[in-house]
């Protein structure tokens, strides 16, 4: 039996109370897929307008490519 683990890119955002913010992602969680196989975010950015760069690894088949996605939070 196979037990494939898939993995996304996954970006959190708190409240200042400390709750999740429900208008962050769905319910304060961002997950971001490319093609369905592991992803993985290996650096953060936060660029001068506040928003955010994150760089990792994306799966596809058997091959790896570089991934980046830019949050606008």
């Amino acid at each position: 039996a196979s037990s494939a683990t898939v993995s996304d890119f996954g970006f959190v955002r708190w409240l200042p109370d400390g709750q999740l913010d429900p208008g962050f992602g769905t319910n304060g969680v961002l997950l971001v897929d490319f093609f369905g196989g592991t992803d993985s975010a290996n650096d953060l950015l936060v660029l001068p307008d506040g928003r955010l760069l994150a760089a990792g690894l994306a799966r596809n088949g058997s091959t790896s490519t570089a991934a980046l996605v830019r949050l606008h939070p």
